[in-house]
This record gives structure tokens, sequence and C-alpha cells, in this order.
């Protein structure tokens, strides 16, 4: 099935159009096949400047081949931006610390600050802030003493602005 959707592409390109509609290019691909497919449509883009109508559910898909994105909703648009400014539009990041011992201290410093967090691993905290209180976050809770293992940033994504209205959406029905 890669074969033959690279094939199609190909075909696609013969006339030298200025647009290509793509409906779900990479659907039931295996993970390699999808990889170089998409490659092969960023290159056109950039090589031969066309411009594609991409239809998809897979929003790293999305972020990765268009640079405008529009969210339908009964035909009408909703939202229409690149997809790192719809990105930015959610409002929590979620920062996962992973400790050398028990964070009994940062789990202090949490609650004297009324900040949110859940202990899901033990000597692992997740919580969910504003993208610029993070660096504020790390520092304090470092001045605790404890020894952090690991930081990790998970900043919000064009699939997680999706699920954001999506869920909006479906609460007003």
């Amino acid at each position: 099935s890669g074969q033959k959707t690279r094939v199609n592409l190909v075909k696609s390109l013969l006339n030298e159009p200025e647009l290509i509609l793509m409906d779900e290019p990479t659907a039931s691909l295996d993970p390699d096949i999808a990889d170089k497919t998409l490659s092969l449509i960023e290159n056109w883009k950039k090589e031969k400047n066309i411009s594609i109508l991409y239809t998809s559910h897979n929003m790293q898909e999305v972020t990765r081949i268009c640079d405008d994105v529009l969210f339908l909703s009964n035909g009408a648009i909703i939202e229409h931006d690149t997809p790192q400014n719809l990105a930015r539009k959610v409002t929590k990041a979620e920062l996962i610390l992973t400790y050398e011992k028990d964070p009994k201290l940062a789990f202090e410093y949490l609650q004297t600050r009324t900040i949110p967090y859940e202990h899901k691993h033990p000597n692992q905290l997740t919580i969910q802030t504003q993208e610029a209180e993070i660096p504020r976050i790390i520092f304090d809770i470092s001045k605790t003493g404890l020894w952090m293992n690991d930081i990790t940033i998970n900043k919000p994504t064009l699939e997680d602005f999706f699920l954001q209205i999506s869920r909006k959406k479906n609460e007003a029905i």
C-alpha cells in the first residue's frame, strides 16, 4: 500500500499542478513508509512551490506539512492560524520532574504555593502549569536541595488544541 500511495503522489505531479488535494495520504501506512511519504511531500512543497490542501486527523502530520490550518465544524471555519499559533492557545504545559529520592520537600513547596500536581510514580511529580511559570517552578524547587534526575517539559501541541476545542464543543451539546 505504501508503494501505491507513493505512485499516486508522483502521478499527481505529472501535470505540474499549482494545487494538490491530499486526503489522509499516510492512512494505513507503516511508520517508516509514512515518514518517507511525508518527506517526499515536504520536498515537493519546497522545490516545486506547490500548494497542498491536506486533510488529516493526525495532528503531528498536519504540524509537519501545513503552513496554515483550518478547523471546520459543520462546514464552518471555527479556527484558522499556523499550527504553532494554534498550539500556543493551549494555556497549560506539563512539567515532569524525576528525583533521585522521595520528593517530599517538593510536595511541601508545591502545597505552600497551591500549585496542583500529581504523584503518579514514585520519585516523580507531574505539574500542569502555565508554560511561562516553568523556569520559576524548577528554580524554586531546586532550592529545596532535592536532586532532579530528569526534567521533561511537554509543551502544548496542535493535537492538544484540537482536543481542547473538540471537548468544548462536546460540552456545549
